[in-house]
């Protein structure tokens, strides 16, 4: 994790954590325009939401991605609730989680 969070430091322009409903967030990361490591900035975006999250004392779910289109940057946002442990939800995407790493393991 330490090599991508210096991969992609050199081009990051700023990260914002916002309200989005209730337990809700939206961060927003933004980018120069010659950032080519869109996946990276993903892993980036997981890891910060998370982390977010765990300093609340809360489990991280996600929500959704989307880019925005922009000229001078690369604008991710990304989605993402602030649980309770025991809230139904978390059980849901963890549930489907294990299901999705099962299914990959079986195509290989």
């Amino acid at each position: 994790m330490l090599v991508v969070g210096n991969a992609i430091a050199g081009c990051e322009i700023g990260t914002n954590i916002v309200p989005a409903g209730p337990d809700t967030y939206m961060l927003i990361q933004r980018f120069a325009p010659n950032q080519d490591e869109s996946d990276a900035a993903q892993v980036e975006a997981l890891t910060k939401s998370r982390e977010y999250c765990e300093q609340q004392g809360r489990v991280f779910v996600p929500n959704n991605t989307a880019q925005s289109s922009a000229t001078s940057t690369s604008r991710p946002t990304f989605t993402f609730r602030c649980l309770l442990p025991d809230d139904p939800a978390v059980a849901s995407y963890r549930l489907q989680q294990a299901a999705k790493s099962t299914t990959h393991q079986g195509n290989h």
